[in-house]
């Protein structure tokens, strides 16, 4: 019987996974492995990979022998290091810059699939942030390395300002999701709000990205951590106080819903996808047959490894072991209950945005909460078409971003009147 139930499980699983995140691959046959390599290539737009690198690594990848994802991709990874060191040793700044960008990217995308007890974890991280802390040293003006003390540890990040003078400026801040690192930020937001006048600024919460190895955990009540960063940028001469800006990818979602919910120095909040209750999320992405057998959720990595996508088992061992701190899925969703927002409580404009390849739960939940806000809003949907229906528009984040700062310049002007309205439109 349980070998029936188990392997119908595995369907559902795989079939799940398709729709979770996206719907049209691009070369894998693993969704997961295919949304990371998109990922890539999009990084590609902001410096950050070439076309041909990329598909040379993914060349090199057997699906399900991990291991063959994590060799390819350090290996390009490793010979873009060189490249960067050699342009950098001649002077070749620029050159240097975007092979370091490029490495970054590569040993960052190996990462993907490597479990946090491996013993590669953390030296592939370290090369990773080493070689974007090269790149970042080449910019003009230098992207500059902050820390945010709190609760007792100390939250990573980076300020990216445009260049010219410290003057108060509109002012970003960019919060990722469960798999994204600060650094990530850049090719999520920075360049471009760099390329607009935009300050971006991308510090990880507690749990988030490299937190985790010095035992941070995920919260609930994340507008803490939002707000000691928001005294952090306030302080700033070159912050603008009356444009400051949140935006979050996936949980980022929640997180800066959270924050608006909470702390009314935050001027403006988008959103892909807003997440108002992350329990219910979860609950309504769950198989009906784990939730028929709720025994399965205890220890669910050991009993249905050998069934389904193995890149799965690592997500779950990221996010809900090592980043949440839970030891099983069971105890994870019960920890997850009070992640919810207020949003009848946000009263400054909202951008929601949702592709059309989102699983439904994300859909769902991107609706009801433009439909609950009280404020000026606007719904954003992305279709096939746009190349950007992917989770949090990871297959076109040019275009994401567009729309982002755009939206942002209209409703963030310095004429107060443009905030007044409530204003509700849903655009496709």
């Amino acid at each position: 019987m349980w070998d029936d139930v188990l392997a119908a499980l595995a369907g559902r699983l795989k079939r799940q996974d398709s729709e979770q995140r996206l719907k049209r691959r691009l070369y894998f046959k693993s969704s997961s492995l295919d949304l990371y390599l998109q990922m890539a290539l999009s990084y590609g737009g902001f410096g950050g990979s070439s076309v041909g690198e990329a598909l040379h690594a993914s060349s090199q990848v057997r699906e399900r022998d991990l291991d063959t994802w994590i060799t390819a991709w350090q290996t390009v990874g490793e010979s873009a290091s060189r490249y960067a060191a050699e342009a950098e040793a001649r002077g070749a700044g620029a050159s240097a810059r975007q092979g370091w960008l490029r490495s970054y990217t590569y040993l960052r995308t190996a990462i993907h699939v490597v479990r946090p007890g491996d013993p590669r974890f953390r030296p592939l991280w370290d090369r990773a942030a080493g070689a974007f802390e090269h790149a970042a040293r080449l910019f003009d003006p230098p992207l500059e390395r902050i820390t945010v003390p709190f609760d007792g540890g100390i939250l990573p990040g980076y300020v990216m300002r445009p260049p010219g003078s410290h003057r108060p400026r509109p002012t970003m801040l960019l919060f990722g999701g469960g798999e994204t690192y600060a650094e990530d930020m850049y090719f999520w937001g920075g360049a471009t709000g760099m390329a607009r006048g935009w300050n971006v600024v991308a510090v990880e919460v507690p749990g988030q990205g490299s937190t985790a190895f010095d035992g941070l955990h995920f919260r609930a009540d994340v507008e803490g951590a939002v707000s000691r960063i928001i005294d952090t940028v306030l302080a700033r001469p070159d912050v603008d106080p009356e444009r400051l800006a949140a935006y979050g990818l996936s949980l980022g979602g929640y997180i800066v819903l959270r924050a608006a919910e909470h702390d009314e120095r935050i001027r403006a909040v988008a959103a892909s996808t807003p997440i108002m209750d992350w329990r219910r999320l979860l609950d309504e992405s769950t198989p009906s047959v784990l939730r028929r057998f709720p025994a399965l959720l205890e220890g669910a990595t050991t009993r249905l490894g050998r069934f389904f996508d193995p890149t799965q088992l690592v997500v779950f061992e990221k996010f809900f072991q090592w980043q949440v701190g839970a030891k099983s899925l069971g105890e994870a969703l019960r920890s997850f209950e009070p992640w919810k927002v207020d949003v009848t409580r946000i009263r400054v404009p909202v951008l929601s945005m949702a592709g059309d390849g989102e699983g439904p739960p994300f859909r769902r939940q991107a609706r009801e909460v433009h439909e609950l806000l009280p404020g000026p809003k606007v719904l954003r949907g992305f279709p096939a078409s746009t190349g950007a229906d992917a989770h949090s528009q990871v297959n076109n984040l040019a275009l994401a971003q567009e729309v982002v700062f755009d939206w942002l310049d209209e409703v963030l002007q310095r004429d107060r009147r443009a905030l007044e309205p409530a204003v509700s439109m849903v655009a496709s």
